[in-house]
């Protein structure tokens, strides 16, 4: 898309917000609560499966549903005209 002028974020944000910050290095802190590393033999794999497997037999029929429509493009496109 040449010729297309950059876009202009400036009527987006309120006048008083605080101006933003450039982009750098992110400073890690000394311990990281976001992210967990358990011991892989502390997992209880197989009791996961088979809980997993028990849930989905039980209720994977119901764990997403699909709308069902009755309308198709011909109907759309007769209803715009």
């Amino acid at each position: 898309m040449t010729g297309t002028a950059p876009l202009d974020f400036g009527q987006l944000f309120a006048r008083n917000a605080p101006p933003s910050r450039p982009l750098g290095t992110v400073r890690r802190g000394t311990y990281d609560f976001a992210v967990a590393y358990p011991d892989p033999a502390s997992i209880p794999v197989d009791e996961l499966v088979n809980e997993l497997r028990d849930a989905l037999a039980e209720e994977g029929e119901d764990l997403a549903e699909v709308q069902q429509f009755q309308i198709g493009p011909s109907v759309v496109l007769e209803q715009l005209g």
